[in-house]
């Protein structure tokens, strides 16, 4: 917090890549209150995260005025926002809304989930940039996701031009890394670390114990092996007579979640063939039999639909879902629900 409030004091931007559990959440919040002045503070977050950023604030500072900048929230504010006031809004809307947000001066601009910016040419990246803010915070537990150039996005939205233009920085880091040297590695951490707070459970929460991961390994039965290969021949044909390359990931990934996902139909009995799914409900309900709950992520819309439809009618409990589809007022009373259910 003191160097959140240090960086605002310095009119400097800084990004907030503690790991994940960290309170990342809860620091920026008493940062919001401790810096609140004249002007009105944004923070952005994804909109799957708006009702738990507004539960975040009513915990531990319920003295802020906190405006929900969402849907039809926005014609009844009409843009008009008090001193020290935090305005909560999405990414969409961070883009969208772009020509009026913009021109506020505002005291402190935070992205939650700041990878959402990470490509430099994606439109909600772009419109982040354009934004002015006197300390502008990017809070991520990714920084570094997939390449050199991750960084240098989120840094050149919170302090642009710290770590130069972009060619300046692919070639003075980028390649460099890519190729091996330790040396462009070194030379960035240090520089990077004078505006990136980046602690790690094992440095701070040494009683935490460690996280256990278990790989389930599923062989595909003879069918399943069949179709897909039959589903990548047909990819390939289909990539073949359009001249262009096609995209064989996603299907591929559809049909080892489950083929009727693939074949846009639902089986009567999904368990009948896919073997992927029988090892999922062998192990639900291992967790059913040890009074314990279970939290399940897909990538896939179609996923949902055949969970809530089939689990709860074959285990007879309840099955609760969140999605993009799910009204962001919907959303906490779903978490609530689950919550107490035994």
């Amino acid at each position: 917090l003191d160097w959140l409030c240090f960086c605002h004091k310095n009119e400097l931007g800084c990004i907030l890549a503690d790991d994940m559990g960290l309170g990342k959440t809860a620091t920026v919040i008493g940062f919001l209150s401790a810096t609140k002045g004249e002007n009105p503070s944004l923070v952005c977050c994804p909109s799957t995260l708006l009702a738990n950023w507004l539960q975040e604030f009513e915990k531990f500072c319920p003295s802020l005025k906190v405006t929900l900048h969402h849907h039809s929230n926005r014609i009844h504010h009409n843009y008009q926002f008090e001193p020290g006031e935090v305005v909560l809004t999405s990414y969409g809307l961070l883009r969208n809304d772009v020509e009026t947000l913009s021109h506020f001066e505002w005291s402190v601009l935070a992205l939650d989930e700041a990878q959402a910016i990470k490509n430099p040419e994606s439109g909600i990246s772009q419109a982040s940039r354009s934004y002015h803010a006197r300390c502008k915070v990017a809070m991520t537990g990714t920084p570094f996701e997939n390449r050199p150039l991750d960084l240098w996005t989120l840094m050149d939205f919170a302090e642009p031009g710290y770590l130069g233009g972009r060619d300046f920085f692919e070639d003075t880091y980028g390649k460099p890394i890519g190729g091996g040297s330790s040396d462009a590695v070194e030379e960035l951490e240090t520089k990077v670390k004078l505006l990136m707070m980046r602690r790690m459970k094992s440095e701070v929460k040494s009683d935490l114990p460690d996280k256990i991961e278990i790989t389930q390994p599923v062989e595909m039965s003879q069918e399943e092996i069949s179709l897909y290969q039959s589903t990548v021949e047909r990819l390939r044909a289909k990539a073949k007579e359009r001249g262009t390359s096609t995209n064989l990931i996603t299907p591929l990934r559809q049909l080892c979640c489950h083929p009727s996902l693939l074949e846009d139909a639902l089986d009567s009995d999904p368990s009948e063939r896919c073997a992927k799914y029988r090892k999922f409900l062998y192990l639900l309900e291992q967790i059913i039999d040890a009074n314990e709950k279970a939290l399940v992520f897909t990538s896939y819309v179609g996923m949902l639909d055949l969970l809530v439809r089939d689990v709860p009618e074959r285990l007879g409990i309840p099955a609760f879902r969140i999605d993009g589809s799910v009204p962001v007022q919907n959303r906490q009373p779903t978490v609530e629900a689950y919550s107490k259910t035994d």
